[in-house]
């Protein structure tokens, strides 16, 4: 059995049951937890589930209901490949310890193109001074 760490606002101080350990809210400690672990079972918001595909993590997300930005964010987690539920219930049980067993992490390629975008705004920036003309003008 994989070890599970749910950080949770409901606990005051952490306990172990089984392989769960549940753990109040704590910044460091989930940072902590999180660069270490396998995979991440979260909300479908963005920050945590775009840190975790860009850090090579599993995810599997499960949407807080009547949130529409969530249902969004899961449609498209849903249409990159990663695992959604709709509510935590017996099916979703049984695609968790799916996703736990033999989902990969998704691979996606972030090319660099911090460069390429700062030469674009500089010579934009030149061309709006008037100091080198546009490749249409000359």
């Amino acid at each position: 059995d994989k070890e599970w760490q749910v950080f949770s606002k409901f606990t005051r101080e952490p306990y172990q049951l089984d392989n769960v350990c549940f753990r109040p809210i704590s910044n460091s400690d989930f940072i902590e937890s999180f660069t270490s672990c396998e995979g991440i079972l979260t909300s479908a918001g963005f920050e945590t589930p775009a840190e975790a595909i860009f850090m090579g993590k599993k995810v599997f997300v499960i949407p807080i209901k009547r949130q529409y930005e969530q249902f969004c964010n899961a449609e498209a987690m849903r249409s990159m490949g990663l695992p959604i539920a709709k509510t935590l219930n017996d099916q979703a049980l049984l695609q968790i310890k799916d996703w736990v067993k033999y989902h990969k992490p998704l691979s996606i390629d972030y090319p660099d193109t911090t460069r390429q975008l700062i030469a674009d705004e500089i010579f934009a920036q030149l061309e709006k001074e008037e100091i080198i003309l546009p490749i249409s003008r000359l």
